[in-house]
């Protein structure tokens, strides 16, 4: 009792303690009004300048959306679980473990899934469902978060994909130890030395990662193991793909270069770094972008990042436009959408997301959310499985969300190289 406050009762005239709890329970509710009173006062002064419809959308935005969440729509149920991977790999002279989350089929649905869903997923998984006895073999889509990101980041994703008879791994970015981070360097595009710096270890993380995708390739892969039970599910060897998001579509991407395994590879919104961005792809590649920046806009602007960043995706939609010309590429810019959209963040968004896009209400998002899973689905039905997707199917993808290929996507062309 040493470290409480004491206050007298007036009444009875006995001291009771206050525990660090309640005080820090009393400082929560005080931050917490104060916000409340914030947020009155701010949507008050927003009504007087933009009206109350306007507010009355926001605040429709804010409150309501981030509730609605996508609900696998696939034919199969979906289970997940994680397994290790003891001393997977050495770097740097030590053994490291790898922790994979998976999420797999579990038998065919015996009613449709609950929740909310605004549109159905254009896949051909519905006509070409494997078998579901024990001896079933799956493809295997292994999932690459981005730069620092963590393996759960796209959970609505990875349930859609296993609900169309898809086994899905994530594993961390090697930057999720912060110890990988002071070694292999971080990010920086303040200054154009530090962006050299920045691409110095890009490479280097792709080293580190690509040794990590290939081991899990290897395990879950693994025969023996599938025979033994130990994973309780099969893969089909021949049927693997990868996709990865922001530095992971990077790493998927350059995967394609050095990993045979692979049949299938897509990259949502990463830049090209390593050889892929000199040689491009080696595989079959879908390739998503946001169109967040303005490029003509941030070219003239006095902010380093800004400038350097839409220098480096100029670059970028070149070398796009020229694999879309010379190899198995589909290069597509999502219209009105940000660089987190393509993770679960578009269900829930800061709150400078939810005011910069107020006028996308939960509908819309789910929506996007079932043009980008039906693209994937479409993209390795056929690649993966064979499956041609017929017109009406393309049609109705085209109508879930406004979609342009890349060479068609308007931007600063006289600067491209």
């Amino acid at each position: 009792m040493h470290n409480l406050h004491r206050r007298r009762n007036p009444v009875e005239g006995r001291a009771h303690p206050v525990s660090p709890r309640r005080r820090a329970s009393a400082r929560r509710t005080f931050a917490r009004s104060t916000i409340a009173r914030l947020v009155i006062a701010a949507s008050f002064l927003a009504g007087l300048i933009l009206g109350w419809p306007a507010v009355k959308n926001l605040i429709h935005a804010i409150t309501i959306s981030v509730r609605q969440k996508p609900q696998p729509v696939g034919p199969y149920a979906v289970v997940r679980r994680a397994i290790e991977i003891g001393e997977a790999v050495v770097e740097q002279g030590k053994p490291v473990a790898i922790t994979v989350e998976i999420w797999q089929p579990a038998g065919l649905r015996r009613s449709p899934p609950e929740g909310l869903t605004c549109c159905v997923i254009a896949s051909d998984r519905q006509r070409r469902l494997p078998p579901t006895n024990a001896d079933a073999a799956f493809p295997l889509l292994i999932y690459i978060p981005g730069w620092g990101g963590h393996r759960d980041d796209n959970i609505h994703l990875a349930e859609q994909l296993a609900s169309f008879g898809y086994i899905v791994a994530a594993i961390d970015d090697v930057g999720r130890d912060p110890e990988a981070t002071r070694r292999y360097g971080d990010f920086d595009l303040s200054s154009r030395a530090t962006m050299a710096r920045s691409f110095e270890a890009a490479d280097r993380r792709l080293g580190v990662m690509l040794a990590r995708v290939s081991k899990v390739i290897g395990h879950l892969a693994d025969p023996q193991r599938a025979t033994d039970g130990q994973h309780g599910f099969r893969i089909d060897p021949e049927r693997i793909g990868v996709l990865g998001f922001s530095f992971g579509g990077s790493i998927a991407a350059e995967a394609s270069l050095v990993e045979p395994r692979l049949k299938a590879v897509a990259n949502m919104d990463g830049w090209h770094f390593g050889n892929a961005a000199s040689r491009g792809v080696a595989r079959p590649y879908l390739v998503f972008n946001s169109d967040t920046q303005d490029l003509v806009r941030d070219l003239a602007s006095g902010s380093a990042p800004k400038l350097l960043a839409a220098e480096i995706t100029i670059r970028d939609r070149a070398l796009q436009r020229r694999l879309v010309a010379t190899a198995p590429t589909t290069a597509l810019l999502f219209e009105r959408t940000t660089h987190g959209d393509f993770t679960d963040g578009l269900f829930s968004p800061s709150l400078v997301a939810y005011v910069r896009e107020w006028r996308r209400d939960g509908e819309a998002r789910l929506r996007l959310h079932t043009s980008i899973a039906s693209h994937l689905l479409r993209f390795f039905d056929q690649h993966l499985l064979g499956a041609v997707s017929e017109a009406e199917r393309e049609a109705e993808l085209r109508g879930l969300w406004p979609v342009i290929p890349v060479a068609e996507a308007p931007g600063p062309r006289s600067l491209l190289p």
